[in-house]
């Protein structure tokens, strides 16, 4: 099997740098506003990060596969291609890797490893109740390695984009804050809590076009 992704982060520029560094500072009013420490900040900014990054790559992984066809042809061998960005599956002849020979969405689908034996797992579409693909592993490692990539896959198919969640972050704060000033007597607790989740929406914001800057 072939993993097309580079094992090793390249190197970061100058620019690259300096526009990270540009989010860390834009984030600092929550240091000032909120109760966040400095590891504490750190750590958000770094799990942004990795979460943009996340959404931007495209992996693919490959190899060969048996695919179970029927009771007369058996199994048979088959060159597979997991696009795991874009959560799906196709499938070629091993000689002739131009023509797909199939295509799955892997939306709503769940990775089975057989209990039968350690190489045979299936793919099983949740909404149909109803079996895929039965595939089969050169060894048990194989299969679980065949098995987290394809899981890896029908994950990102569920993926929320960054700007979509942080849009369900800024309607929970409107109704924070429309709560708050609906109250006839509101206390000190109250409207520290009201700046405190404006200033940390207002810091992701930031925080987060910074990143689609990187």
């Amino acid at each position: 099997m072939v993993l097309d992704d580079e094992d090793q982060q390249p190197p970061k520029t100058l620019s690259t740098i300096a526009k990270e560094n540009s989010i860390r500072s834009s984030s600092k009013e929550l240091l000032n506003a909120t109760k966040l420490t400095d590891e504490e900040l750190d750590h958000l900014c770094s799990v942004m990060l990795r979460a943009k990054r996340f959404e931007e790559e495209n992996r693919i992984f490959q190899g060969l596969l048996y695919k179970y066809t029927n009771v007369v042809k058996g199994w048979q061998y088959r060159w597979f291609i997991v696009h795991i960005s874009n959560s799906y599956l196709e499938y070629f002849l091993p000689e002739d890797r131009k023509i797909p020979r199939g295509f799955y969405n892997l939306k709503n689908c769940q990775i089975i490893p057989s209990d039968e034996d350690s190489q045979t797992f299936t793919i099983h579409h949740i909404t149909d109740d109803r079996e895929i693909l039965k595939l089969k592993a050169s060894d048990a490692k194989d299969r679980q390695i065949w098995v987290d990539n394809l899981r890896l896959a029908v994950m990102r198919n569920d993926n929320v984009p960054i700007r979509t969640q942080l849009s369900v972050v800024e309607e929970n704060h409107r109704l924070i804050v429309n709560m708050i000033e609906d109250l006839t007597n509101t206390d000190e607790d109250l409207l520290i809590l009201k700046a405190n989740s404006s200033a940390a929406v207002q810091s992701l914001e930031r925080c987060l076009t910074a990143i689609e800057k990187l």
